[in-house]
Order: C-alpha cells, then structure tokens, then sequence
C-alpha cells in the first residue's frame, strides 16, 4: 500500500494508527542505503540503544555536507551569500565547540575546524555567484527543504511511513504546449499552455566528478523517492530531479608522511609566490594548456615554477574575497576558470513509470526486511540472544570499513585498540524526520 492519507497530519495519523494497535514505524531513503551497504551499521546507526547512536565527535565530510546545505538552503529562500554563509558557518562553529571533530592524532583540531569552516563558506559563496543564477534561468522555486510522507506499507498490525526531505522543490520557467512540445520563454500565455513541470532539487558535495559518479547519479533513487511523495501531495507528476555537486576535495596527506591532512581544494588550500613587492597568489600547481598540444595529440602541461609555496587561504584572506577574485578572473586565468571546475550540474534525470513501480515493490519489500530485523533485534531476551540475533539479522559486510574511510562504528564493530570504553564515544542519535522524532516522543 502506497498513500497519502487525505487531509491527515502526520502527527495525527501516527497517534491514530498507534491507537489502534499497530506498531508503527519510518524509514527513509538515506536509511534504506544504509542498511543496503551494512546491516551492522544499521543497527548502531538506528536501533541501538532504542533509537541508534552516533559518534559524539563531528565526522568532518558528513559535517560540512550538512551545514553547506544549511547555507544553500537560506540562498533558496533569497538570503544574500553573506547572511546564507554567516548563519552556516556559525552554527557550524557552534556544534564543533560543543562536540569537538573527530581527527589523526597527529592533527590540530582546531585548524581542521577552520579548514572545513572555511571551505563550507566558500561552497555557500560559489553557489550564489555561478550556481543558482544559473538554476533559476531554467526553473522557480516552489518549495525549500519541506517535510514529505506517505504511507509504503500497511497490514493490521503495522504501518510503515517513509519520509523525505527534498533541497527544493522546482518548476520550470518554460511553459508546456498540452500537445508535449516546449514553447520558448518569452511565448506568450495561452490556453493550450499549461505550466512548467516539476523537479525535485537535490545539492551534494561530492570528493571528486569522475565518470564514475555520473553513472552513479543516472540510478540514485532520489529522484523516485522524493518525486513520489511530493506526487501524492500535490497530485502531478515530478518528472525527475535536477541534481547540483559541488566538488570539495579529497583530504590527502600534506607533506607526505607528516601525518597532516588537507582538504585538496582551491577554496582553502592554493599557492603563494611572496619574493615580489606583492604576493601573488594560484590555485592550482599544475595545468593543461587549452589551446596547445604535443606531438601526441595531448594537451601541453604547465606548473608553477620556483618560489611558490602551498598556503592556507584563511591565513591570508577572507575566503570570500578569494572566491571574489576566483570569480573575476583575477588568479592565475592562464589555467582556466577555476569556479567552473569545482561544480556540476548534470542534465535533469528524468524517471519512467516502470522505474518507479519496480522502486515502489523493491522499496516496500525492503523496508518490511527493516522493521522485521528491528523488531527481533529489539525482542533479544539477554546479550547471549542479542549477540546470536545481530549475527543472523545484521551481519557486518566487512566491504567498507575503512575505505575510503574508517567507519563511524569501527570501534563498536572491532574494537578500538586504545579505547578503553568504545560506546563513550558515541551519543544518542537525534531522529533526522518529524515521524521519526514524534515515535521516538523528541521534540525538535
């Protein structure tokens, strides 16, 4: 059963169907990937304890991820660059004071902070100046990051709810002959024209654009989930979703066997020549020429030559200023524009009928297999049972714990060679939906 039960609130529909005795349950389309990739972490990451755990210091690329969105999110409602970065960065701030970052022994946290700070204001100030005027040439914003919820499954006994979030809810600004083919912008209103169609918005930051993540993007199920419960609200079809990466860089060992990690990209970390009168300033060590080639057909390359050192631009500038003169063409344009390169805005991935009903079943069939193992899990009589059923029903995948990083749990799952206590370092999971929270009785 898929719906979305007619003039009913979520709060109101939960408190209806616990009422009437089911057990009821969300789940969502990042915890669905989760529990795909490692039961395991499922578990920690959502059962545990009651309602999951997660690690008390900040994971720094989850972190940045998230509060670019929070910034990203204020542009969309028309806040300028300056106020977008200022509240993001400042509830950044306030977050890593509290819960600290998680890092190498070897590293000073506090320049981790100011790194990812840094690079978090630059993503918000690239987007205002290159990549949502570019957005809003093509659509209007109908919706930003609004609490979506329907039904998936429902028997007598439980009702499973999944719900999303999308960045934004978009239509187009062109216009729609009722015959299918596209009028140009300025065509006037008629009424054989009915409005622009509908695309969910999805931002990420991603470490790199290969060809790799493009094919990646052509079967991420966001475009299925967010578009479906936005289609049962509204009542018309979402014809896919319009998705924006923004390229933050890999951290990488800087010296090498330093034991020192850098964010690798031109927004915080660029190259200085200081011999002149005035400091010159790069962003990137080594570049392909445009227009020449060698004997092999290949683009000539080209680096930096002596008296360039690595900087940290923090240290010499604000970062918007630096985006500013990145913008303007002002450093180093001999290597091309260097804004245009740390973005991607892929063609809108449209999804069929078939996709959808083949998502819906898979989707379903899933998330019963996740309240099914739950449910056992939560029932365990004493940690012989909890251990034999962890075993059976969230096996660990042993795929992916520590590339391309070490997993948040690795201490819970193997044990941490020099923690004493690992759960003390991990806190109660704060629910991520407004479903999630009201049966977990949090209020947000």
């Amino acid at each position: 059963m898929t719906s979305l039960p007619a003039g009913a609130s979520l709060a109101d529909f939960i408190h209806d169907r616990q009422a009437s005795g089911r057990r009821v349950v969300t789940v969502s389309r990042s915890e669905m990937i989760t529990h795909k990739g490692c039961q395991r972490r499922h578990y920690y990451e959502k059962v545990y304890g009651g309602r999951g755990i997660v690690k008390i210091k900040l994971d720094a690329p989850l972190a940045t991820g998230g509060y670019v969105h929070v910034g990203l999110a204020e542009l969309l409602k028309g806040h300028s660059a300056t106020d977008a970065a200022w509240m993001a960065t400042q509830l950044y701030m306030a977050e890593c004071e509290a819960r600290g970052m998680q890092v190498e022994k070897t590293e000073d946290m506090g320049q981790v902070v100011r790194e990812q700070i840094g690079l978090t204001e630059a993503i918000i100030h690239l987007c205002a100046r290159r990549t949502l005027p570019r957005l809003l040439e093509d659509y209007e914003v109908v919706d930003v990051e609004r609490e979506e919820w329907f039904v998936l499954y429902e028997d007598s006994k439980l009702t499973i709810i999944m719900e999303a979030r999308c960045d934004g809810l978009l239509r187009t600004r062109q216009t729609r002959k009722i015959g299918g083919a596209y009028s140009e912008k300025s065509f006037p209103v008629a009424a054989e024209l009915t409005t622009g169609d509908l695309y969910v918005l999805s931002w990420k930051t991603a470490s790199r654009w290969d060809s790799r993540a493009a094919k990646e993007a052509k079967v991420d199920m966001q475009g299925l989930s967010e578009a479906y419960a936005v289609e049962l609200r509204v009542g018309e079809p979402v014809m896919g979703a319009q998705m924006c990466y923004f390229i933050k860089g890999q951290r990488k060992e800087y010296p090498q066997d330093s034991g020192q990690y850098i964010q690798s990209s031109p927004f915080v970390h660029a190259w200085m020549n200081g011999s002149g009168p005035t400091p010159q300033f790069a962003w990137t060590y080594t570049w392909d020429d445009p227009e020449l080639v060698n004997d092999w057909g290949k683009p000539v390359g080209h680096r930096l030559g002596k008296g360039w050192r690595h900087c940290f631009i923090p240290d010499h500038m604000p970062v918007p200023e630096w985006i500013q003169m990145l913008d303007e063409g002002h450093v180093q344009p001999e290597a091309g524009d260097c804004l245009e390169s740390q973005f991607v805005m892929p063609m809108p991935e449209a999804r069929t009928p078939a996709q959808r009903f083949h998502w819906l079943r898979q989707a379903e069939a899933h998330a019963l297999e996740i309240a099914a193992s739950s449910a056992a899990i939560a029932g365990a009589q004493d940690q012989e049972d909890l251990e034999y059923l962890l075993d059976v029903v969230a096996r660990q995948t042993e795929r992916a714990c520590n590339y391309p990083r070490a997993c948040t749990f690795w201490e819970l799952c193997w044990g941490g060679e020099d923690v004493e206590n690992p759960i003390t370092l991990y806190q109660i999971r704060d629910p991520n939906h407004p479903g999630d929270a009201l049966i977990y009785g949090v209020e947000e």
